[in-house]
């Protein structure tokens, strides 16, 4: 077993003991020791890892953190102490993503509460936006005063986060991220639970109390499937590909002149470049393709007189007129996280750490990626990805701007390469999650998503994205795209875009879109053309029935993907020529095969 593997199972090991201690008192353990663990306790915590994050399944985070938030408010209130938000650094707006499940005059009170109590750290350098966050250890020692054995960082809420910036404004509500509750790769992490609860076994063979531990077709059959990130509409993801696409190669390169032209003019004159569009303008400094793009100003909001409610009003409106200039650079940015993003298929954190003029091989082929997956005590995989050249484009474009921005002493080095301009006119923002999020949101609204009968849009973020390339592969010109697709990549031969997928796509995530493809053709109006015996007999043993849209789907596709996991099942193309056409083909053990068509 590797150094990584032998962590990570570390890390599962201590974060089950953790659990058995927080519920040590409801399993009896207290009591009677390991042996008060019954089947139906074991089966029941691996339901919980399988339905939810670890910080839930293990620590209850989000409800134990909201009655600890409520009981500080009411102490205070006893007390007789006010709420006093100006004593914070900042007054931040509160962020519609939430972990607790408090409402905004309680989470006011609550950041007041934690900051009167000292509960609050310096995050970052003063370039940060986000200079506040709770300590999380601080909060588990309230939690949990007997202590647990992990020491495990637990998700800061972006509700409880103080800082400066401004609030996100986003045209319109967003569809749910998640279907169920997913978090990648959490199928491999429940392969090693339960081999970690199975190893209890070996107590009693060495005359100790054991637990009574479930057989692994128990753990198996009765798990649920890790829940998935909701799968964004095909079409949409292309015309926000095909979109980004446009926006980059016609108006990336005019918006980064534009950006170090009035960087340069504001260090000249010593003013910030909020600054130098207030007093000067910035209209003769910008590029004549970034005027024709309708850039009048450095941002929507500078120097608006207006009331909150006039500006979100007509912010939108002028987002996508292109008014301000920071705006259309946040803009570029999300459309280089779309490309950039579907074409490696890698995570955001991934995405985030990529550092300007390290993201690279000297010839563009190949990214170099930081696995955040992977890696003992701190240390983390460096590894590669292919790129295909429009990404490299992308990455290429965003380093110039960092670039120029060292030369004329606004940048002392370079840095996170999706760091974008910061709208106070002066360095970049840091690039986390929600900076990457805020760029992506601004390209949603901007490119105008489709909007679905509840008035919501789709916010792309990456753990959608990554899977595009490989979905819309398996379901071939069911989506509508496949051609684009290939000349997005450059391939002209469909079997170089399928070699490129299985090279970029992490295999857990190619394996659960060959499960869905599978489950999708069983459920279909024409299953018998997509799927033959073989496979339906298969399945027919395990759930006693061949209607098969009357069954879960994530029942099914959970069986589906245990059988391709274990290696009873195989789903691969099988290229017919040296054009478009190619079958997708499902192979049982014993030898039984059907095939299902599809022409590029």
């Amino acid at each position: 077993m590797s150094n990584t593997s032998l962590y990570n199972r570390l890390r599962y090991t201590l974060a089950l003991i953790d659990y058995l201690l927080i519920h040590a008192s409801a399993l009896g353990i207290d009591k009677l020791g390991i042996s008060a663990l019954t089947r139906n306790d074991l089966v029941a915590l691996l339901d919980r890892l399988a339905r939810g994050p670890v910080s839930t399944a293990i620590y209850d985070w989000p409800s134990r953190l909201s009655a600890l938030l409520r009981d500080l408010i009411e102490e205070d209130r006893s007390l007789g102490i006010a709420p006093c938000e100006a004593t914070l650094p900042h007054s931040s707006d509160i962020p519609p993503e939430r972990v607790t499940d408090l409402n905004d005059a309680q989470i006011a009170k609550a950041r007041c509460a934690l900051w009167r109590r000292g509960f609050y750290e310096r995050h970052g350098g003063s370039d940060r936006l986000h200079a506040y966050r709770p300590n999380s250890r601080l909060l588990m020692l309230l939690l949990f005063p007997s202590g647990l054995v992990s020491n495990r960082h637990l998700p800061i809420p972006p509700e409880l986060l103080i800082h400066s910036g401004r609030r996100r404004m986003r045209e319109c509500s967003a569809v749910p991220i998640r279907a169920g509750a997913e978090n990648p790769g959490r199928a491999q992490s429940i392969e090693v639970y339960r081999g970690i609860i199975q190893s209890l076994a070996m107590l009693s063979a060495d005359n100790l109390p054991s637990a009574d531990i479930p057989s692994r077709h128990v753990l198996t059959v009765n798990s649920v499937l890790p829940g998935r990130f909701r799968t964004v509409p095909a079409a949409t993801v292309l015309l926000a590909f095909r979109k980004a696409t446009e926006f980059v190669m016609l108006h990336g390169d005019d918006l980064v002149d534009s950006y170090l032209a009035v960087a340069r003019s504001a260090a000249d004159a010593g003013l910030t470049i909020s600054t130098l569009s207030r007093v000067v303008g910035i209209e003769t400094v910008i590029t004549q393709g970034c005027r024709s793009l309708g850039v009048r100003r450095w941002s929507i909001l500078a120097g608006s007189q207006r009331s909150d409610g006039a500006i979100e009003a007509s912010y939108h409106v002028h987002l996508r007129a292109n008014v301000g200039l920071v705006e259309a650079l946040r803009v570029l940015y999300g459309a280089c996280l779309v490309l950039v993003g579907s074409l490696s298929a890698r995570r955001d954190g991934e995405l985030c750490d990529l550092i300007a003029g390290e993201a690279t091989d000297s010839s563009g082929e190949w990214m170099f990626i930081r696995n955040r997956k992977s890696g003992p005590v701190g240390l983390r995989d460096v590894h590669r990805v292919p790129l295909p050249s429009l990404a490299c484009s992308c990455i290429r474009m965003l380093e110039r701007l960092q670039q120029g921005l060292i030369a004329l002493g606004g940048l002392r080095r370079p840095t996170k390469l999706f760091a974008y301009p910061r709208s106070r006119g002066h360095g970049l923002v840091a690039s986390e999650t929600s900076f990457t999020d805020v760029a992506l949101d601004s390209f949603c609204d901007w490119s105008e998503l489709p909007i679905n009968e509840f008035g919501q849009r789709n916010y792309l973020r990456q753990h959608q994205l990554r899977r595009f390339f490989a979905m819309a592969f398996f379901w071939g010109n069911g989506f509508g795209g496949l051609d684009t697709l290939r000349s997005f990549l450059g391939h002209a031969d469909v079997s170089h875009v399928y070699h490129y997928i299985s090279e970029a796509m992490p295999g857990a995530v190619l394996r659960g879109i060959k499960a869905q493809y599978v489950r999708d053709a069983l459920r279909s109006s024409s299953s018998e053309e997509l799927i033959g015996d073989g496979v339906r007999e298969m399945l027919f043993k395990r759930f006693s029935t061949f209607e098969f849209h009357l069954l879960s789907g994530d029942d099914l596709e959970a069986y589906v993907r245990d059988m391709i996991e274990d290696g009873s099942m195989h789903v691969e193309p099988v290229f017919l020529d040296r054009g478009g056409k190619y079958k997708v083909l499902v192979e049982v053990q014993p030898d039984r095969r059907i095939l299902g068509g599809n022409d590029a």
